[in-house]
């Protein structure tokens, strides 16, 4: 679409406008010559685009005119953001229980091996780092 908005017909031949866009069109033809072109999908033109012309200035959408802004062309972002948000918020509560059960696995086993540690005649002694020492009676 850029280079068709760019350039003009004249004796069966494209001309451009200007340097810079041909500069710029000269760069996209480069790059599409990488690939065959039966492999350009538009993922792969998109980052052509992207890698030619840089990443797109906030609040404008190239080649759709002046005026256009990018919710109008790609959608709103908020619904996306809240689904992130909201996927998030959950993936956060079901790790946080996976560890408050894990932590209290942790001390009940803790717990079991102290009794049979004192059981078996051997004392253990909690220490401030949360380990425990053991000492023979």
């Amino acid at each position: 679409m850029f280079i068709k908005t760019r350039t003009k017909k004249k004796n069966d031949e494209d001309e451009v406008f200007d340097e810079d866009n041909a500069d710029i069109i000269n760069q996209f033809n480069q790059c599409l010559e990488e690939r065959e072109e039966d492999e350009q999908d538009e993922s792969f033109r998109e980052e052509i685009s992207t890698k030619v012309m840089g990443t797109y200035a906030h609040g404008r959408v190239r080649m759709c005119g002046a005026g256009v802004t990018p919710s109008q062309v790609f959608g709103q972002k908020s619904n996306s953001d809240n689904n992130e948000n909201r996927m998030r918020e959950e993936l956060e509560k079901q790790c946080q229980s996976k560890i408050d059960d894990l932590q209290s696995k942790l001390n009940e086993v803790s717990s079991q091996l102290s009794q049979v540690m004192t059981h078996v005649g051997f004392q253990t002694t909690p220490e401030e780092s949360g380990s425990s020492q053991v000492h023979y009676i």
